[in-house]
């Protein structure tokens, strides 16, 4: 990856001795999205690459930010940093337009009067040299000083003798000696191929919601009293969810799910117009896959398969998303004859239908895992149908899907959504309804 990133409008550089990034804006005024928006994405990269805690922003920064620059900040840049482990921003010169994104309530954020002065604010950290990372244990055991047959009591004693020479020296040198004792000890000793062989091993493991059985054990270890009060508030939000969902307080569903910004305001009114009283109409941005430097929700997944439980009358999705939700699309191919005698022609006409098959799904999801999941085997597409099937129609007017209240967040790809129907649906005849509400405004 690299350590530097240039544009226009900021650049983006690593302090390898502070284990820090530095920002410097270039103009008080942010251009195009790509000049900024891929920059600050790569940032939130490399700080999981280094695992900073840290970054200055420095330079003439703006003295505002438009909303969809906000609207970007708050629900793609901030969770992103705050996913890579961003702990602490030092500005020169102050926050100015940023605090529109509400930085404070997630990061501790100074103020510096110069870059020295922010340098300041971040203490200098000394990693191992890479030729010290890079050692076996024979070696690492030799620069120790000892011989290939030195038992661990021997390295113990050896390690302790070096570490407490240079921990009484504060110059850089015995800094940067310390951290390179201290990586050859680990090696040595053998407590870096053991966490690697626990990483491996652990990679290998089933995950539920991020973690294995292992991780959720020493997880809840630590925080037993907080997942008692959750387990508690859980079972008040049960008995909610219930009154809401399964006594139906609503009449009507549709979920959005796809990476796109949403507004919900046009469909509701469409809905309500044709006598719905409590249309359900939600979103939830899902980033799959992540080949365009955008950050996901680390709750997406979550708010997804809770949303989902409304058994939703109709399904809004993107062409970059469809493919890996295929077994929640239902064939959408009589529905679509069914619209023609109730839409508008040239609503009808715009709807471009989309067929993917069961083994086209299942190859999608193959090359993700095998670009994406370490150690997981890959089913056999052959074993699955090829027919194609009618899964969606697709919208790619950029009026009309303005108009349905969708804005899309893909920077590489064209602006689109795909109309289709819940895979569990029992009334067919409502999610047409539903559709023909909605599709019938969209004009």
């Amino acid at each position: 990856m690299t350590e530097e990133y240039e544009s226009d409008v900021m650049s983006v550089s690593y302090l390898k001795e502070r284990n820090t990034l530095c920002l410097v804006w270039k103009g008080s005024e942010i251009a195009k999205d790509t000049d900024y928006k891929t920059l600050l994405m790569h940032t939130s990269e490399l700080i999981r690459k280094h695992e900073c805690d840290s970054v200055i922003v420095d330079g003439n920064m703006p003295e505002h930010l438009c909303d969809n620059d906000v609207r970007w900040g708050r629900k793609i840049l901030v969770p992103a940093l705050e996913a890579a482990g961003l702990h602490k921003i030092v500005f020169v010169g102050g926050i100015r337009g940023f605090d529109s994104l509400k930085l404070n309530d997630r990061f501790v954020c100074l103020d510096a009067a110069n870059l020295d002065e922010a340098k300041a604010e971040i203490p200098k950290v000394f990693k191992p040299s890479p030729e010290i990372l890079q050692m076996s244990r024979e070696e690492a055991v030799s620069y120790l000083g000892l011989k290939d047959d030195a038992n661990d009591f021997a390295i113990d004693e050896k390690f302790w003798q070096l570490s407490k020479r240079y921990r009484g020296d504060d110059t850089p040198e015995s800094e940067q000696k310390l951290a390179d004792v201290s990586c050859a000890y680990d090696i040595a000793c053998g407590r870096r191929d053991e966490v690697r062989k626990e990483t491996q091993i652990n990679a290998s493991r089933r995950k539920f919601l991020g973690k294995n059985a292992s991780e959720w054990k020493t997880y809840f270890s630590y925080t037993w009293l907080r997942w008692l009060i959750i387990a508690i508030a859980a079972v008040c939000a049960f008995l909610l969810v219930k009154q809401i969902f399964f006594t139906k307080a609503y009449d009507c569903s549709v979920v959005s799910f796809g990476h796109f910004d949403y507004d919900n305001t046009n469909m509701t009114a469409s809905l309500t117009a044709e006598g719905y009283t409590k249309p359900y109409v939600t979103s939830v941005d899902i980033v799959v896959p992540n080949d365009q430097n955008q950050s996901s929700n680390a709750y997406a997944d979550q708010t997804f398969a809770a949303v989902m439980s409304s058994s939703p009358d109709m399904i809004v999705t993107d062409d970059q998303t469809y493919g890996y939700y295929f077994s929640y699309l239902a064939d959408m191919s009589t529905v679509y004859d069914d619209l023609k005698d109730y839409l508008p022609k040239d609503v009808y006409d715009s709807l471009k239908p989309v067929y993917m098959s069961e083994r086209d799904s299942v190859e999608l999801s193959n090359s993700y895992i095998e670009d994406n999941v370490i150690n997981k085997d890959i089913e056999d597409a052959s074993d699955y149908s090829d027919t194609p099937v009618m899964v969606g129609l697709e919208i790619t007017d950029p009026d009309m899907i303005k108009k349905l209240g969708y804005t899309n967040l893909w920077p590489d790809s064209a602006p689109s959504v795909v109309i289709g129907m819940y895979c569990d649906t029992t009334d067919v005849a409502t999610c047409e309804k539903v559709m023909i509400a909605v599709l019938g405004d969209a004009i």
